[in-house]
């Protein structure tokens, strides 16, 4: 095992059956896992995994829990590996931990952009748990400062001794590499969509970050029958604006069947069924969720169409 004095981490071939891999951010995919350990297989793992050491030092049988690497790891155990090359980390909170985690997976490119929203929010909640005076102001608010000891023991160190832990946004933005206002409209975003996110995930409005954003400026109910009009394939409704757009014209044209004089409602509709039933066909057809719901609230009545 290698490790230099001032490391809080060492490389080491550890045992795959004492790694526990619990509460991932995100499930394995079994392609990638084979394209992997067809990797593997010519290449050789050219990036450990990394684990978190849960037994302490000195005990007989060392145990671990993945931190990042389950593609790697279980492409490995595919391929009938005992023991993985990993980074072992030894002096982390559980944090701490899950920022690595995190991270590590906001850097690869094949995170879906739900993934990716998703990721950077829970990066959010675990960055204010471990800096909480950067919380809504509260930087401002703080006479202390904390050495870069100080913070190191919490998090990454400090630029300076004497500055205050950056705010979550501006922090975030500078380890990935992007923009403050792409961080704050990605967990903005993901915080709209996170009641439904797990069914939104799997549908295709999940690969586009502008549909995502769209569909999380509307209620969570509303959301959901987006989706389904998406699903329906009506022509001319392709983009989220569309379906919420269909969704509320269909509630004005009720809204104004309501207020109208519902027998005269359907003595028009009772006559133009008779007159040109091709006619009506193509009006059903056309606006056949408005037809659905006027049958709906009918469903009770003795009229008989």
């Amino acid at each position: 095992m290698t490790k230099r004095p001032d490391q809080i981490y060492s490389i080491a071939d550890v045992p795959i059956a004492r790694i526990t891999i619990a509460d991932r951010l995100r499930d394995a995919d079994d392609d990638h896992i084979h394209h992997i350990a067809e990797s593997i297989s010519m290449n050789g793992l050219l990036n450990p995994v990394t684990v978190a050491r849960t037994t302490a030092e000195g005990t007989a049988v060392a145990k671990y829990k993945l931190v990042a690497g389950l593609h790697r790891i279980q492409a490995c155990t595919h391929l009938g590996w005992e023991t993985i090359p990993a980074v072992v980390i030894t002096d982390k909170t559980d944090p701490q931990l899950r920022i690595l985690e995190i991270d590590e997976n906001l850097h690869r490119h094949e995170l879906s952009p739900m993934d990716r929203i998703r990721f950077l929010a829970e990066r959010k909640v675990v960055y204010e748990e471990l800096y909480p005076e950067t919380v809504n102001g509260k930087q401002a608010n703080r006479g202390n400062r904390y050495t870069n000891l100080e913070v190191r023991h919490r998090g990454e160190p400090l630029e300076s001794p004497h500055q205050m832990p950056l705010r979550f946004s501006l922090a975030t933005a500078k380890k990935l590499g992007i923009g403050e206002r792409t961080v704050q409209r990605a967990t903005a975003t993901y915080g709209g969509l996170a009641e439904n996110w797990h069914l939104i995930k799997n549908h295709p409005v999940s690969q586009s970050p502008t549909q995502l954003h769209s569909l999380s400026k509307l209620p969570p109910a509303t959301q959901l029958q987006v989706l389904a009009t998406l699903d329906k394939g009506i022509p001319n409704i392709k983009k989220v604006v569309d379906a919420a757009a269909y969704l509320n014209n269909k509630k004005q044209i009720w809204d104004t069947v309501e207020q109208s004089n519902m027998d005269k409602f359907l003595i028009k509709l009772n006559n133009a069924v008779h007159k040109n039933p091709d006619w009506i066909k193509l009006w059903v057809e056309m606006n056949y969720e408005f037809f659905v719901s006027v049958m709906k609230e009918l469903a009770d009545s003795d009229d008989d169409l």
